[in-house]
């Protein structure tokens, strides 16, 4: 049966307040205060356990997540909030400002938790922006952290006045959401190491097992407590093994921090496709390679095709560019600046360059219709005007097809032109505007390529950057992470 807090208070206030202050002085003078005082629960190492966690989260924010970090930076500032108002919690108890202690137990972990959870909200970010599927745990780790505790605390009850049962629920809440935000946090950091093969995943896997102990370990014991079936000796016991977990815990992130900085990425000399070396580091040499390249306006989608042109073209493969966006003058000047003679690549039927808009007298150019039977015919023949050798087709991009034609048209269009190039082993790739159709269209096209490039923009100090991914490449693991676009 619960017993009121005033009761809890008058019991062990004054104990609580004696000892604290001891081993907090003691903490600083001995570094064995904690086993030397068993009976106390040490402000100082919920301390070092928080900052630690703001360490890990900074830390494996540099090294792993390093396209999110205006992210990572406000939720670093969030956790710090979370820490300083710890610190002027227990401040305020020490000094006696906040006489009650189950008031401050209280106060204590809801700050606490406020940083277990901005480290959570961050990582999990970074995490979705790695991986196709976002992740769908947080309803589940909300809602288990709001019931679990719950459920023990009705059990505990027995028949206790309600006013107590709610006051014991949110303690038990405050206390047990921080280690399991705490756990979670870890776990996401052992699967974006896993995911991205490093070493480190079982240290941050083994931290979050150990905070997963500990949430237990704190609802059992701090109900049992709360509901008289453990006395003082046995909940101060508990403090000691909880924050040797703690510790425990914290410092396995901290290897795994350590260990992740020691790592050093691998120099690897790849022959590429696209001239890109993010891309090129992702997929390798793939040829034929049928791929689209999907992003909103302004992300770079023809400057990946127009390299990719380029540098096959220097490769001494042929292209066939197809541009239904921008005129054949505006093709052949980028290609150029990308550094392709496109004066000879033409005269050696290396080159030909399809448009829709406006036209051209120059040697090479071609007009064509956004009209899908046109540019399924024109396909063909583009393959066989080229050079033999290594062949390439350029579509920049199906996007106007598909708006003139409607999308069924289109995806007919894509599907068709994708079973041509696997049956004559030619490169395809295309670009896709995904602002201009719903997320279910824009699966449909990546549905029938083998490989997908996602681009992004990506706000940093005020300037829009751009980011690019291997979303998928049949045949092949990738990454999944996030690079800034550099040609």
């Amino acid at each position: 049966m619960l017993r009121p807090f005033s009761q809890l208070a008058g019991e062990i206030g004054d104990q609580y307040i004696t000892i604290t202050k001891l081993t907090i002085g003691d903490f600083y003078i001995d570094g064995c205060a904690l086993l030397n005082h068993a009976h106390t629960p040490t402000i100082a190492v919920h301390i070092a356990v928080m900052v630690g966690v703001l360490v890990v989260l900074a830390g494996a924010g540099r090294s792993l997540f390093s396209h999110s970090q205006v992210v990572i930076r406000w939720m670093m500032r969030s956790g710090i909030a979370g820490l300083v108002g710890y610190l002027a919690v227990s401040i305020a108890y020490i000094s006696g400002v906040v006489a009650d202690v189950v008031e401050y137990l209280y106060l204590g972990h809801l700050t606490q938790t406020l940083l277990a959870a901005s480290a959570l909200a961050a990582s999990l970010h970074a995490l979705n922006r790695m991986i196709k599927k976002h992740t769908n745990y947080v309803p589940l780790a909300v809602v288990a952290t709001v019931t679990i505790p719950v459920v023990a605390t009705t059990a505990f009850a027995d028949g206790t006045v309600l006013t107590y049962v709610l006051l014991s629920y949110h303690l038990m809440v405050a206390g047990f959401a921080f280690y399991v935000f705490t756990s979670y946090f870890y776990g996401v950091l052992g699967r974006v190491s896993q995911r991205l093969g490093l070493v480190t995943a079982s240290l941050f896997y083994g931290g979050g097992i150990v905070f997963s102990g500990v949430a237990a370990l704190y609802l059992y014991v701090t109900g049992r407590y709360l509901s008289g079936g453990f006395n003082f000796n046995v909940y101060t016991t508990y403090l000691v093994v909880e924050s040797v977990l703690s510790l425990a815990g914290t410092g396995a992130g901290i290897a795994g921090l350590l260990s992740l900085k020691r790592v050093k990425p691998v120099e690897t000399k790849v022959e590429g496709v696209t001239g890109i070396e993010s891309i090129d580091q992702e997929i390798g040499f793939r040829y034929p390679s049928i791929v689209v390249v999907v992003g909103p306006p302004g992300s770079g989608r023809t400057t990946i095709l127009t390299k990719l042109a380029a540098t096959r073209l220097a490769a001494g493969d042929s292209v066939a560019f197809f541009s239904f966006d921008h005129m054949a003058d505006h093709v052949f000047e980028h290609l150029a600046k990308f550094g392709c003679d496109v004066k000879a690549c033409v005269d050696e039927r290396r080159l030909a360059v399809f448009s829709s808009i406006g036209s051209s007298s120059r040697k090479g150019t071609y007009s064509i219709k956004a009209d899908p039977n046109e540019i399924n015919i024109t396909f063909s023949q583009a393959l066989t005007m080229l050079r033999p050798g290594r062949k390439w087709v350029i579509i920049d991009s199906i996007t106007p097809i598909m708006v003139e034609h409607s999308t069924d048209a289109g995806l007919r269009l894509l599907r068709t032109l994708c079973a041509k190039a696997r049956i004559t082993g030619s490169g395809l790739w295309v670009s896709y505007n995904s602002t201009a159709y719903p997320t279910q269209i824009t699966s449909l096209v990546q549905d029938s390529f083998e490989g997908v490039v996602e681009l992004a923009l990506e706000e940093r100090k005020g300037v829009l950057d751009r980011v690019l991914r291997v979303l998928h490449m049949e045949g092949k693991p990738v990454s999944g992470r996030w690079y800034k676009l550099i040609v």
